[in-house]
């Protein structure tokens, strides 16, 4: 596994990380449902800390008979920050697909539903923080 991480959001940069690893993913013989592990070495570019890990887990369900999804992965590393040593990002989602309701068009490919960020020291915030979101998701076959 190659990764490379960047960018700015909100007046907040994040300095350039390049992570290599290892993954392990797991897919039951239907794919309804699957997970990945991925363990990474993380170098953050610039950091007076650059040496770091990262550890990555994604998954997914789709149950009754696919009309609802549950999704989203957790990410957890080593960064010397103000706030702490370690951070921690998880986004579960879940949505109803709206194409698997009988008597709607199969091609017909929105979802509603909602993602929970769960955050620690994460972002430039101190602390632990849930900030729930409403969503709409069109999917491309």
């Amino acid at each position: 596994h190659l990764e490379y991480n960047g960018g700015l959001a909100k007046g907040f940069s994040y300095n350039n990380a390049y992570l290599a690893g290892a993954t392990y993913t797991y897919n039951n013989a239907s794919f309804s449902r699957g997970f990945t592990l991925t363990a990474m070495y993380k170098y953050i570019q610039k950091h007076r800390s650059p040496n770091n890990f990262q550890l990555t887990g994604t998954w997914y369900m789709n149950f009754c008979k696919n009309l609802l999804t549950f999704s989203g992965f957790a990410d957890w590393w080593r960064e010397e920050t103000n706030y702490g040593k370690t951070i921690f990002l998880s986004e579960p989602q879940f949505w109803v697909n709206l194409n698997r309701i009988k008597g709607v068009n199969k091609n017909f490919n929105l979802s509603v539903g909602s993602e929970v960020e769960l955050s620690n020291n994460f972002g430039g915030r101190d602390g632990f923080y849930v900030i729930p979101t409403l969503a709409l998701k069109w999917t491309l076959n």
